[in-house]
């Protein structure tokens, strides 16, 4: 485990700026001076042990019936008093829990009729409407429901687009889309992200797709929650942008040093699209693709990877102390038991999804450790308390808060 003071860092200034093309305005994106997170990665075993600034945790256990198990949580927004949960392709249904756990409602409505879906990719809540929306890309539809999964009414996108979906009221849409996969586009629009209006008018067009003699890589990318709204983190690009109704603004740009990756160099080589991917890819001692944004009121987390083995790295910024703690390998300890990266985050909290069969396994692997676990009161109370745990039941949602103030290396 590393931790770093990015105060004590030179700001990079030098960013992967990308510009609108012809048809639209560049001002839109904005990258002037976005605060900078300096890391040194290595392929070394850094481990990292969560106990060091947990400050707080409670747990919410959610319900398990038959009609709200849950296969793979794919997303969470935790939204007036409610837990949404997308399970894209196991139960293929938004499921809908209160803060408590206890199980309300899901929404399931496969097909190709009216208010039905092949795959739910992805949703959003429109929190001017009290409505769910919920973006199916095999289908290419966006589905409205009620705050109860009654269905309203649902309307066809013009276009292909990967999954990723955003939205913010009252009428501003965002997609995550592939030039290559729209012919009816023009050279100009082969960007990564497009703004449209409520009838999937464009108004913008964001982020140009690696391009190599007229070919665009297509490198999907997803669109997550922050705190101040939505962020937008392409891959092969070191800059975290805030999506806002005017454009994007960068945020954050991750400064990898030596370690990172330079796309122009490979784009511009002679070499067919999978072998620059394959390139990238295989470069050593680099690191590339962040993703799995997660932003508290305090902090920040994403990943990264690294080298050709793609070792996930993860990435813990403060936003006040602008501290930075990055690890590759979390250690387990009784007082983090199943904490290993967030899913999501509400307030002040990270929230950790926990599989049942997980806890039990860390518990087994406590046990069967020389630490003092096996000598304290805790084992005693983890007994009673995993003992009712079911390999079967939904997942365990532990929703904690960080100190890095109390942290020491």
């Amino acid at each position: 485990m590393k931790i770093q003071f990015s105060r004590e860092k030179y700001i990079c200034y030098f960013l992967f700026i990308l510009l609108l093309g012809c048809t639209h305005h560049d001002n839109e994106v904005h990258n002037s001076h976005p605060e900078s997170i300096s890391i040194i990665p290595t392929s070394e075993e850094s481990s990292f042990d969560y106990s060091t600034i947990l400050e707080g945790s409670r747990i919410v256990k959610l319900e398990t019936k038959a009609n709200c198990l849950i296969g793979r949580i794919d997303k969470i927004q935790i939204y007036n008093g409610r837990i949404y949960i997308l399970d894209q392709h196991s139960a293929k249904s938004l499921f809908v829990f209160t803060d408590k756990g206890d199980f309300l409602f899901k929404i399931k409505n496969l097909g190709r009729g009216p208010g039905e879906f092949l795959v739910p990719q992805d949703f959003w809540i429109d929190t001017i409407n009290q409505e769910i929306l919920i973006a199916d890309n095999y289908s290419r539809k966006i589905l409205r429901y009620d705050s109860n999964g009654t269905f309203i009414l649902d309307s066809r996108v013009p276009f292909n687009f990967t999954g990723s979906f955003a939205f913010i009221p009252p009428d501003n849409y965002f997609f995550d889309i592939d030039g290559s996969y729209n012919n009816n586009f023009s050279k100009s629009m082969s960007k990564r992200l497009i703004a449209t209006d409520e009838k999937y008018h464009i108004k913008n067009a964001y982020l140009n797709s690696v391009e190599w003699e007229g070919k665009f890589i297509r490198q999907p990318f997803k669109l997550y929650t922050g705190v101040n709204g939505i962020v937008c983190i392409p891959k092969l690009i070191d800059t975290i942008y805030y999506v806002t109704k005017t454009g994007l603004r960068g945020k954050y740009f991750v400064d990898f040093g030596t370690s990172k990756i330079d796309v122009n160099s490979f784009t511009k080589s002679k070499l067919s699209d999978k072998k620059i991917i394959e390139s990238i890819y295989q470069a050593s001692n680099k690191a590339y693709n962040i993703f799995g944004y997660i932003e508290s009121k305090d902090y920040i987390f994403f990943k990264f990877l690294y080298d050709p083995r793609m070792q996930q790295n993860y990435v813990y910024y403060s936003k006040r102390g602008k501290d930075v703690i990055y690890f590759n390998k979390v250690k387990l300890s009784e007082s983090t038991l199943g904490l290993y990266t967030p899913m999501t985050s509400y307030g002040e909290e990270f929230v950790f999804v926990v599989e049942p069969n997980l806890i039990k396994r860390d518990f087994e692997t406590l046990i069967n450790s020389d630490s003092s676990f096996t000598k304290s009161e805790l084992k005693e109370k983890y007994e009673i308390h995993i003992s009712s745990i079911k390999d079967e039941d939904n997942p365990i949602l532990i929703f904690c808060t960080f100190n890095f103030e109390s942290y020491e290396e």
